[in-house]
């Protein structure tokens, strides 16, 4: 791993701010986040972006306490590492078994000791990380010279 991280903003979900609505006085309740399926040979990292919930009173994050709580079996996902940098938590994936869906309880602590705590639902695909040998063969097509053409014209 090199010495900067930048996270994947395909797999970083953002911390919805409490009492944040688009209707004033209405209740609504929060969707679950959930972060994009990973197979379970990938090994990737996924995010928490917490800047929202911090910009509004000038904070920022002082510690992170990440761990699984989901009735999967937990000694099937791996929690590799996590940081905390620029607002975002990140943590790295490992393992787990498809079709499964992993909870991990993320609990965000400021340097001004404001604290929350939040899940995140991780889902286990049933893609496979690699292809078997001799899965992909070259095709055998052969094309004539000026039977394809780039913007009109034959490519010789």
């Amino acid at each position: 791993m090199s010495d900067t991280l930048v996270p994947s903003r395909a797999r970083t979900v953002p911390l919805p701010v409490p009492g944040e609505c688009a209707i004033s006085g209405a209740s609504v309740r929060l969707r679950p986040l959930v972060w994009p399926a990973k197979a379970a040979g990938d090994a990737l990292d996924y995010s928490l972006d917490c800047s929202r919930w911090l910009a509004d009173c000038a904070d920022s994050i002082d510690k992170i306490a990440i761990d699984l709580v989901s009735v999967a079996p937990a000694a099937d996902l791996t929690i590799q590492w996590a940081i905390f940098q620029n607002g975002l938590v990140t943590v790295a994936l490992a393992g787990g078994r498809p079709l499964l869906r992993y909870q991990l309880r993320l609990v965000v602590t400021t340097t001004q000791g404001r604290s929350i705590t939040t899940v995140c639902t991780l889902p286990v695909s049933t893609i496979q990380t690699t292809a078997g040998t001799g899965a992909l063969t070259k095709p055998g097509l052969t094309f004539p010279a000026g039977t394809i053409t780039i913007n009109g014209t034959p490519n010789t």
